[in-house]
């Protein structure tokens, strides 16, 4: 059984699995939750253990969450101010930064070549943040999996409207300025043009080497439409 070893890498913490008989190419898949469960880097190593793969992988926290969470009022707090500019985009946006660090810190300590593959795996708002390391990050990515992502910022914005209706009367007490629906500002409205994912599928499609993508959604997903 392989091991599961917890680090913190270019100030990331994540936990790493080891395949049975690593070599200097056996390829590294790094995995992202989301805001939902699994919403940290242990849920996510429990869910997608994986052993018979042999391959390293990756759990990585994502900003606010995880090892990095600033509790469960605060990111409430950051929700119903301002859902897209106070959590979704800073956590996806900070986490795409992050990882070419990340990746080099772990190809170091898991003794890999340069040149290794690289794999991504992305649940919900993980999925987002592995969307937009494919099209905006340099790093070279072979292969991805997308589980319950949405397709652009609309549709996660229309769930999060979704849920904040559905309890509107018990939110509004304890959060008085929390508005039903989501009031877009130029700012959001940029995000919104630039987690477009669909427009900017081309600029996925001109990447070198290209990715295979697969994209996972249940038909009965009740977060996001198909």
């Amino acid at each position: 059984m392989s091991s599961l070893e917890k680090l913190e890498v270019a100030g990331v913490p994540l936990l790493l699995r080891s395949p049975n008989n690593p070599n200097r190419h056996t390829p590294l898949i790094l995995f992202w939750h989301g805001f939902g469960s699994p919403n940290c880097e242990a849920d996510i190593a429990e869910a997608f253990r994986l052993e018979q793969l042999e391959v390293w992988k990756a759990y990585l926290g994502l900003p606010l969450f995880g090892q990095r969470s600033v509790g469960a009022e605060d990111l409430m707090r950051r929700q119903f101010e301002d859902y897209v500019l106070q959590l979704l985009l800073p956590v996806i946006d900070q986490a795409m930064q992050e990882l070419p660090s990340v990746v080099a810190g772990l190809r170091s300590h898991c003794d890999l070549d340069s040149n290794s593959p690289l794999g991504l795996f992305g649940f919900s708002a993980g999925g987002l943040a592995a969307l937009l390391t494919l099209t905006e990050s340099q790093l070279p990515i072979q292969a991805a999996v997308l589980a319950g992502v949405t397709k652009d910022l609309s549709a996660a914005v229309t769930t999060y409207e979704k849920f904040t209706k559905s309890a509107y009367e018990t939110l509004k007490e304890q959060y008085p300025g929390l508005k039903p629906e989501y009031t877009w500002s130029e700012e959001s409205q940029a995000a919104k043009t630039r987690l477009d994912f669909v427009t900017r599928s081309k600029e996925i499609a001109q990447r070198e080497p290209l990715p295979a993508i697969l994209l996972m959604h249940g038909v009965q997903d009740e977060a996001f439409d198909i």
